[in-house]
């Protein structure tokens, strides 16, 4: 990269080389050559890049797809953004799909639609409403998932895990709807691990924790815990291991 630094804008159709900018604007459709270091990236349309990014703030409204890894502060997704390589940003805010070829680092993420990542992901507060498939392991410190359709991760590790059908908060609505979204929103796991546990609609091979709650739709292989068990009547469990 060089050391100018400068802006860059394309309105309409174009390509844009790679290189060191201030703020980087693409409205239409667009097309980045190259390795880019910027400010700010924002784009509203659609815009493909072979390189890798680093950038303090990352907009997509739209579509994008970045064949390298993109590294920065922020990340705001309202559409469809696709990184073929490696995500490391402080903060994810997401309204669409995104979707991640390798790992996944960042401290809070937001997602409200789909989240797909192709290894690991490392988060201090993950938040999802939505679907998510993690093909490695899920750590962070506090995990939120409301599920909206069929999720899956290898193994989730945390301090406070929730996994949640919010179908099942309604009463009137549980008897019409259970048979349905068990199986249309069901989140698969071999493992699930943490110190506070509390999931719906789950089914995994092993949930370990200190405080374990599980809810109803669940299928347990076995469950190891060292404070409290609660199991509902609409789950079900095999091995209970007190700690």
């Amino acid at each position: 990269m060089t050391n100018e630094r400068r802006d860059a804008k394309l309105s309409g159709s174009g390509v844009l080389s790679g290189g060191s900018y201030d703020h980087v604007s693409i409205s239409g459709s667009g097309r980045i050559n190259g390795d880019v270091e910027a400010e700010t990236v924002k784009i509203s349309g659609s815009c493909k890049m072979d390189g890798n990014v680093e950038a303090g703030e990352f907009k997509v409204s739209g579509s994008g797809k970045l064949e390298g890894s993109l590294s920065g502060k922020r990340l705001k997704v309202s559409g469809s953004f696709r990184v073929g390589d490696e995500l490391d940003v402080v903060e994810i805010n997401s309204s669409g799909t995104l979707s991640c070829g390798s790992h996944l680092k960042t401290e809070t993420v937001k997602i409200s639609g789909s989240l797909k990542v192709g290894g690991n992901m490392q988060a201090e507060d993950f938040q999802i409403d939505g679907t998510f498939a993690i093909e490695g392991e899920l750590n962070a410190n506090n995990v939120d998932a409301r599920l909206s359709g069929p999720s899956r991760v290898r193994e989730i590790g945390g301090e406070s895990i929730r996994i949640r059908d919010e179908g099942f908060s309604s009463f009137f609505l549980r008897p019409l709807l259970f048979w349905i979204r068990r199986t249309t929103h069901m989140c698969e796991a071999e493992t699930i691990e943490g110190t506070t546990i509390y999931i719906e609609n789950t089914r995994a091979r092993t949930v370990r924790g200190h405080d374990v709650q599980i809810g109803p739709g669940c299928q347990i292989g076995h469950v190891e815990y060292t404070g409290t068990l609660e199991v509902s009547p609409e789950a079900s469990v095999g091995e209970q291991i007190a700690g």
